[in-house]
């Protein structure tokens, strides 16, 4: 079943010849043409586009929120990369996903595989509502329900709460934010 938003929109895809972001470029990308109005009233800013796979798959991307900054070296010819945890993913048609676990109130710890989205609007865990459902997450503490994010499919609403802890590889953030897509 497709997830339901609030709104829809409609997608017209093509290849560029070249996309260049401040330097780095990308040859014979997949475009995708949208409607981001539905996102720009959400965020309350202009946004013009998105940046997707065929970059992060072509550079090492640092983003360094707290500098907002964004890094793209060329992976020929950067021998390190020294910051970081590296966190082992696979890829699910051009969407990298990890394993984790994911520490509950109510029904202990959660193995689940996670789609890794750079973008998220507010929320270190998005949750579908197929696996809160099948662990009664919705009860595992109190919720608020509300905006629960924006992108090229339009915008979504869910209940937003927080977990004691989530583990990626040797990654973890204690008391995540998360939401669970209604």
């Amino acid at each position: 079943r497709a997830p339901r938003c609030s709104s829809s929109s409609t997608v017209a895809l093509g290849t560029a010849d070249s996309v260049v972001v401040s330097g780095a470029i990308v040859r014979n990308s997949l475009v995708a043409v949208v409607d981001l109005s539905a996102v720009k009233a959400r965020v309350g800013a202009d946004v013009d586009g998105t940046i997707g796979f065929d970059l992060f798959n072509s550079y090492i991307v640092d983003i360094d929120y707290r500098t907002h900054t964004v890094t793209m070296s060329n992976p020929d010819v950067a021998a390190d990369h020294p910051r970081g945890v590296v966190v082992p993913i696979s890829m699910d048609n051009r969407v990298p996903a990890a394993t984790g676990a994911l520490v509950t109130r109510r029904n202990g710890t959660l193995t689940g595989r996670f789609h890794i989205d750079i973008g998220s609007t507010g929320y270190v865990l998005k949750l579908s509502s197929r696996f809160a459902k099948a662990h009664d997450l919705a009860h595992d503490t109190m919720t608020v329900r509300g905006f629960f994010g924006a992108g090229v499919g339009g915008t979504t609403d869910g209940l937003a709460l927080d977990f004691p802890r989530l583990s990626v590889g040797a990654f973890a953030i204690d008391h995540p934010s998360a939401a669970i897509s209604l």
